[in-house]
């Protein structure tokens, strides 16, 4: 018969452990004194409940199995513990924390938490995809039912979809410019099922209409062309399109570095000579499927606006509008939404080249 150790009692502090933790306390006290702030030399607590606080309070001070002890027993606690857990760089006991409260509503403030630890570090992306795969590799063998749900959501708002004067307001497109679509070719990226080939032929402007979207359905009002597909999985012909649109769609949703610089190189080299690229929005990403992709938001934004900051130092090749939109978030919060106009100028050999640079 195997004999089976329990496992320690919850904040069970050895006395050389509370020593340890006090002679720390103090320190930190009369530090403050010197500096004209008066406190009292700290003594440690018996009840679990000041404890619990004292471990929330002075977090710097205990170790971190004693920080993680407290994040996993009380969630209120566990978004400002996971902070000083992340600025120890303690991958392991970071994934202990997600993979324990993944699925509910404070994991979000869990990741928020990490992010601001790592604020300053220069590891912070790295470290953030790295607990994003882990995550994610819990997630392979589930259904990933946040992305079915979406689908059906689509599916039932397909009258509503985002006609083209959502297209011409989120991404800067002035009526001028609509007029200037006649007899040319429009890529959409993710473009579901807004009607935008019907509501151009309305206004007088014929022009060819390709859609990727792996949620779309054919239909002669959405586009001429519907690729019912992933954009990652599609083969895109280069100088092929003359405008590139793409709104709440990719780099969005992309699920890491990799595929943002993949989407904004693909889309470069599908556009003609003087071709246009729009997209909004290109940073401040927050929105996502599933627990992993929401670790990777801070990542993917940041691999966004360093790309688009790499499009700046040629321009030679390349002219950029940048803009800002304002729209109402959640809970009808006002937040203000990035988005860029590319213009392709130069030699598309030197733009193939200096593309394959930023892979």
């Amino acid at each position: 018969m195997k004999n089976f150790e329990e496992p320690p009692a919850y904040l069970d502090f050895s006395d050389d452990e509370k020593v340890i933790v006090i002679n720390k306390i103090t320190e930190e006290h009369f530090s403050s004194q010197e500096h004209g702030i008066k406190r009292e030399p700290a003594s440690f607590p018996e009840e679990q409940e000041e404890i619990e606080s004292w471990i929330h309070g002075y977090a710097r001070h205990f170790e971190t199995k004693r920080l993680v002890e407290v994040a996993l027993k009380n969630l209120e606690f566990a978004p400002e513990l996971v902070i000083e857990i992340a600025k120890r760089r303690d991958f392991a006991q970071l994934e202990k924390i997600l993979q324990h409260y993944k699925g509910e509503p404070i994991f979000e403030y869990c990741v928020r938490g990490i992010e601001s630890g790592l604020k300053d570090d220069d590891g912070q992306n790295d470290t953030l995809m790295e607990l994003a795969r882990a995550i994610a590799k819990t997630e392979e063998k589930q259904e990933p039912t946040d992305i079915a749900e979406h689908e059906v959501n689509m599916r039932k708002e397909k009258k509503t979809a985002r006609p083209l004067s959502e297209y011409q307001r989120l991404l800067k497109i002035s009526d001028e410019e609509i007029q200037a679509l006649s007899g040319k070719k429009i890529l959409l990226v993710g473009g579901g099922f807004s009607p935008i080939k019907g509501e151009l032929g309305e206004k007088g402007i014929e022009c060819t209409v390709t859609n990727i979207d792996p949620m779309a359905e054919s239909d002669p009002e959405i586009a001429d062309n519907i690729i019912k597909d992933d954009f990652y999985d599609t083969k895109i012909g280069e100088d092929t399109f003359d405008e590139v649109m793409v709104l709440h769609s990719l780099p969005t949703y992309a699920f890491t570095p990799e595929q943002v610089r993949d989407f904004y190189s693909r889309s470069i080299l599908s556009l003609k000579q003087n071709g246009v690229l729009r997209v909004t929005p290109i940073g401040k990403f927050s929105d996502a499927f599933t627990p992993a992709m929401r670790l990777s938001r801070k990542p993917v934004s940041n691999a966004s606006m360093e790309f688009i900051a790499g499009l700046k130092e040629r321009p030679d090749l390349f002219v950029l509008t940048e803009f800002t939109i304002e729209h109402k978030g959640a809970l009808g919060r006002k937040k203000e939404m990035p988005g860029i106009k590319i213009e392709i100028i130069g030699d598309k050999n030197q733009i193939r080249e200096f593309l394959k640079s930023k892979r």
